[in-house]
């Protein structure tokens, strides 16, 4: 360890450790095992835009204000967050029993993988498809492996008085939920999906159509877990690596956290900003960055690399490099490079945590933080070191 580091340590072990044994970490520690190649946080969604679904207005007498009044009782004037909890065997909202057994149609429905049965529960306005259901499965299956169980591990109640679509904040749970604008009350369902390999969490809007019923609002699928961890998992995985001080695999395993608790459109974590706040202390993004092209330089001054960031790979961790061409590589020449840079980043002592190389190839007029037309490979570790 560099002289006079071992306080700068003693700090950064102080304050991953209070990450790690946080009361938001330990009410959500859920372990499991994961398979997955993916270049970004894996995640999709079947949801309207702000004014594709008409705002609902209701008098006091409607039911639904009656029931607004019933869970927010003296506070219906302010946005509120109330989690909902309910007895064994008991339905989850005992004065709505439609609301109930919508909840219990949409976990059946996605447990069995019934698009048919799943679609009819949508708001008529989103003119979801039965193929749109049908490759939300797909997308599903190949983050969790089938078959696999849903249970609803949250249930909040939303009040938005004026139905405004800001965040409503869940203290609780320490996030904030985006309310679908318009609708004074809604229901917001995170159901937990366990699958073979993985394990993810589908977001879910509950909201009346214009008859009152409860239709699905908006739909959105996330991974939570990768490689048999979770976000605080990978928290543990950089607070093991402080004794060797080895600031790269701590900023490589807190990255991934951070990603696994991106902002999911609907749901923002108060947790996200002290993970990456601890990140930047253990070694800057940009510092990241450029020991990584300062590395690979040589190998890429006809290719430069113009976007670098961690990545999901089936062993772990990885990185994600785009380097920008004028031309289409063939195949065969790609590999080839990325063979080459991944033998030099992986004999690297500072990189030896790292699991996989992906390469990808964007045009001038292609935008560096996202995939181009080109694509790109994915090199292993192990690849590497089967063919020495």
């Amino acid at each position: 360890m560099p002289k006079g580091s071992e306080g700068k340590v003693v700090v950064i072990a102080k304050k991953i450790h209070r990450i790690l044994y946080g009361i938001f970490v330990s009410s959500y520690l859920l372990p499991t095992a994961f398979v997955l190649s993916i270049p970004a946080f894996s995640g999709s969604e079947l949801i309207a835009k702000d004014k594709m679904i008409k705002p609902v207005t209701l008098d006091e007498s409607s039911p639904k204000e009656v029931l607004r009044s019933k869970i927010f009782q003296g506070t219906k004037s302010v946005r509120l967050c109330q989690q909902m909890s309910r007895e064994k065997d008991k339905p989850w909202v005992p004065d709505d029993s439609a609301l109930s057994a919508l909840i219990e149609k949409i976990s059946s429905a996605l447990k069995s993988e019934d698009a048919k049965s799943l679609v009819p529960l949508f708001h008529k306005r989103l003119k979801i498809s039965e193929n749109a259901v049908k490759t939300e499965f797909r997308a599903l299956v190949s983050i969790v492996g089938a078959p696999f169980d849903v249970s609803v591990f949250r249930l909040w109640a939303l009040n938005s008085p004026d139905g405004s679509a800001k965040a409503i904040s869940c203290a609780k749970d320490e996030l904030s939920v985006y309310p679908l604008y318009g609708y004074p009350l809604q229901f917001a369902i995170w159901l937990q999906v366990q699958g073979q390999s993985e394990l993810a969490r589908i977001f879910i809007a509950l909201v009346p159509d214009e008859s009152g019923k409860w239709v699905i609002g908006a739909y959105k699928t996330n991974q939570w877990t990768h490689h048999g961890k979770d976000y605080s998992a990978w928290i543990d995985e950089a607070r093991k690596k402080i004794k060797a001080d080895a600031k790269f695999g701590m900023y490589v395993d807190l990255d991934i956290a951070s990603k696994l608790l991106l902002p999911q459109g609907f749901l923002d974590f108060d947790f996200l900003k002290t993970v990456r706040g601890a990140r930047e202390e253990v070694l800057t993004t940009e510092y990241f960055e450029r020991q990584i092209k300062e590395t690979l330089q040589e190998q890429t001054k006809d290719l430069p690399v113009v976007y670098i960031s961690t990545l999901l790979v089936p062993s772990g961790s990885g990185i994600l490099l785009r380097m920008k061409t004028t031309k289409e590589l063939p195949a065969g020449e790609l590999r080839k490079r990325c063979e080459s840079l991944a033998k030099t980043l992986f004999v690297k002592p500072w990189a030896e945590s790292l699991s996989g190389l992906r390469c990808s190839l964007v045009f001038p007029s292609e935008k560096p933080d996202q995939e181009g037309v080109l694509g790109g490979l994915l090199i292993s570790r192990t690849e590497i070191s089967e063919n020495k």
